[in-house]
């Protein structure tokens, strides 16, 4: 019975915990933000609240255990810095590779680190803190709904990190895909990698790792330039490969006895899974040289109807002189993505290209000739009605295109 007691108190504790970390997030969200500007909220009372948040978790609240066996919290910490270490490679692999080495943009001055470390630290530790207690707490073995417990205070704590600009101007489904593969998705990732972390080893390991590169990105004076493509790909990726592999080594340690192969099996395939959906969502948005488009008219029927998707190949600066009469390509007019086919190709004296277009059911050509740098790219593949769901939760008119029979 007392066993039960203080589990409850343990569980209502955890819940004020969570309660606390969204009000301080939604602080410059709040009311408040009106009587005092929306910056000094967040460089002035918020590090102060999370500075609270942490001297009351430390000296009052009772502690709990990390799941992991304390002999084998060095080896845990050690791989800590291998993950770490592998990420921070990784980007600035990729900075010198593929995108660009740059200075760091942040003060990086005796005051300037200082500033940043009251500004970032506090923060950091606490939600920390806070993770590391819900998880001990609630995913220990016997309890029911863990899981459920696990992914909710990851997402929770995903969502505080985010902010509500870069959510709001989400736009229909591309919007939200080009939101989750920009900034969703990789902070999601590397949560679930911070979480198992602290379900191992309490706050130390999560608080390592997040600090560690943190404070790389604002105290190194020369950091990685990447594209949010190339961060994408590295935030989402390293963090889904080292979540197996510490799950693989440590989570019999969660439920007491040898993990059988079966479950191994299974984080495995839910690690495929998700980077599938990684690279069906780069997809979706264009990161590759092909891209999916969903036809809402029927200007081109028979090859063409309402609800098809057509796969377009982006069309390269050499290709766009390539074309010719009879090719299908996509341009934009007006914001509006059209796919018609060349009637001619038109050359002036100067030797500049102009492209004649028809929908194969229009009546008549386009008035407006369409120019190269209005060129998206050529026709690929037709689906057939793949896209129909799509035209459904379509909810608002088009404007139509000036030119262009639609």
């Amino acid at each position: 019975m007392k066993t039960i007691i203080v589990q409850r108190k343990f569980r209502i504790t955890s819940i004020i915990l969570i309660t606390l970390m969204i009000m301080i997030s939604a602080l410059p969200y709040s009311p408040l933000s009106s009587l005092y500007p929306k910056m000094r909220i967040q460089s002035n009372l918020m590090p102060i609240l999370w500075g609270i948040i942490c001297i009351f978790m430390w000296f009052l609240i009772p502690r709990t255990h990390p799941i992991g066996k304390i002999k084998r919290q060095d080896s845990l910490l050690f791989d800590v810095f291998i993950c770490v270490t592998l990420l921070i490679g990784c980007r600035l692999l990729a900075g010198l590779l593929i995108d660009e080495i740059g200075k760091s943009p942040y003060d990086l001055s005796f005051q300037g680190i200082k500033n940043n470390l009251i500004l970032i630290g506090p923060e950091l530790v606490a939600k920390e803190l806070v993770r590391a207690y819900c998880l001990s707490t609630y995913c220990r073995k016997g309890c029911k709904g863990s899981n459920k417990v696990f992914y909710f205070v990851t997402c929770i704590i995903t969502i505080s990190n985010m902010r509500i600009e870069s959510i709001f101007p989400i736009n229909g489904l591309e919007g939200f895909m080009t939101f989750f593969a920009e900034n969703l998705g990789p902070q999601l990732c590397i949560n679930i990698l911070l979480s198992y972390f602290a379900l191992y080893g309490g706050p130390t390991a999560s608080i390592l790792y997040a600090g560690i590169t943190t404070g790389f990105l604002h105290m190194f004076p020369i950091i990685p330039s990447l594209r949010w493509i190339t961060e994408g790909v590295i935030s989402m990726s390293v963090p889904i490969i080292e979540t197996y592999y510490i799950t693989s080594k440590y989570e019999h340690l969660r439920q007491h006895k040898w993990v059988p192969k079966e479950s191994l099996a299974n984080i495995a395939g839910w690690t495929v899974t998700l980077a599938s959906s990684v690279a069906f969502i780069w997809f979706i948005v264009g990161v590759f040289p092909v891209y999916p488009s969903v036809i809402a008219t029927g200007s081109m029927r028979p090859l063409i109807y309402e609800g098809d998707v057509i796969i377009i190949e982006k069309a390269k600066e050499d290709d766009i002189y390539n074309l010719k009469e009879g090719d299908i390509i996509q341009f934009a007019r007006d914001d509006i993505l059209i796919t018609h086919r060349i009637l001619e190709v038109i050359e002036d004296k100067d030797g500049n290209l102009s492209f004649q277009t028809k929908g194969d059911n229009n009546s008549s050509e386009d008035t407006r000739l369409v120019l190269p740098n209005e060129v998206r790219g050529t026709l690929v593949k037709v689906i057939p009605k793949l896209g129909v769901p799509t035209l459904w939760v379509k909810t608002r008119e088009q404007k139509k295109p000036d030119g262009v029979e639609y």
